[in-house]
Order: structure tokens, then sequence, then C-alpha cells
């Protein structure tokens, strides 16, 4: 039973290990100062590294960003350093409404699907460990991911697992076993040393003498 129960909540076995860090016991969450590393920079003027994310007036990603810049009232011509607080975590952390999609007035590729729909926007660095979450979920080994991901972000221990590197529930079922089992043989130690015990009629504990 106890090879057991440590088998199932082995990090080794897909089924126990942590979701999150995928049995790794640390988590990676994108770092500002690796995902803008020319803070001097616009979103224009490509600030964000290359394959996070890169200005493009005919795509999905470039028709956000505007529509953003006009909800938030910022140029992407202004300097990520001379944005305000608030207007960076946005763009890094999303915004809470909805956001009205808006054609940029230099695209070459009209979207009239795209024009006028009301959208959500997690922000670029949540975007960035959304995918990586995916990606240890799978439980997939990807070099060029890897490289990529430690190019914008950073480990800290796992917030779910607490670097235990197993899931929760399986730590619970684990601990809930042992002291199911301390439980138990409490409960056998203390019905052998009640019924060994020699009890008279009289209730005072001599044994009864044997008939002749």
């Amino acid at each position: 039973m106890a090879t057991s129960s440590l088998s199932s909540s082995c990090f080794n076995n897909p089924e126990s290990a942590c979701r999150t860090c995928g049995g790794l016991g640390v988590h990676k969450l994108t770092h500002p100062e690796l995902l803008i590393p020319d803070p001097q920079r616009s979103i224009l003027g490509g600030c964000f590294v290359k394959e996070a994310f890169k200005y493009n007036p005919d795509t999905w990603d470039g028709h956000v960003m505007y529509s953003l810049s006009k909800v938030l009232k910022f140029s992407l011509d202004t300097p990520w350093e001379k944005l305000s607080e608030a207007v960076r975590n946005s763009i890094l952390y999303g915004i809470e409404q909805k956001l009205r999609m808006q054609a940029p007035p230099d695209t070459k590729v009209e979207r009239e699907k795209w024009v006028g729909s009301d959208i959500g926007f997690g922000g670029i660095a949540h975007r960035i460990e959304r995918y990586y979450r995916r990606y240890r979920q799978r439980g997939e080994a990807n070099s060029g991911m890897e490289a990529w991901l430690d190019k914008v972000m950073v480990e800290h221990t796992c917030p779910d697992c607490k670097g235990t590197r197993v899931r929760a529930t399986r730590l619970l079922s684990r601990s809930t076993a042992k002291r199911s089992t301390m439980l138990a043989s409490s409960i056998s130690t203390s019905c052998t040393s009640f019924w060994g015990r020699s009890i008279h009629p009289d209730g005072r504990g001599r044994r009864p003498a044997s008939p002749a």
C-alpha cells in the first residue's frame, strides 16, 4: 500500500506531476526587462523582442495594438520608457474591459470581419506565460522553445505545488492515507491492549479461578 501511494504521488508520474510546472517544481514568468530590451524604442520602433511582438498594421496583433492605443490614448511612436506605468502595465498584462477593434490608418489589407468586433486583451506578457503553461502541460521538450522562453522569462518557485513538483490533490491524498494508516495502527494497538487484559466479573481485573 505504501509503495503504491508513493508511486502515485511521484512527480515522474504524469498523473501526479504538477500541471503548472510539469513536475519541475519551478515556474517561469515573463520579465519586462527581458521582454523590452531597449525601452528607448517605441512600439513602432521595435521595443519588444521581435519573437514576442512586432508591430504590423496588417496583422491581427497590429489591429489590436492600434485599437488599444486609441482606447488608452497613447502614441505608438512614444518610447516605451516615456509611457505611463498604467499604460505599460495594460500592454503587458491586459485590460478588464472589452476592446473595440479599429483599423490602423496605414493598413494595406482591409479586415472587415475584424473591425468593430469587441475582444478581450490579456496582455503580451500574459500571452507568453499562457503559451508556456500549455507547452509544459504537453510534456514536450523543444530546444528551440526553451531557448526562446529563456530570452524573456525567469524562473520562480511554482505557485501551485510550492516546489514539491506534485499536484496538490495527490499530496492531500498521500497525507490523508498516511493519517489513516496511523489511526488504524493506533486503534489496533488499543484494541490489543484492551482485549489482552484479564477481566473479572466483579470488575477488579482478576482472572476467575479455573474449575477443579
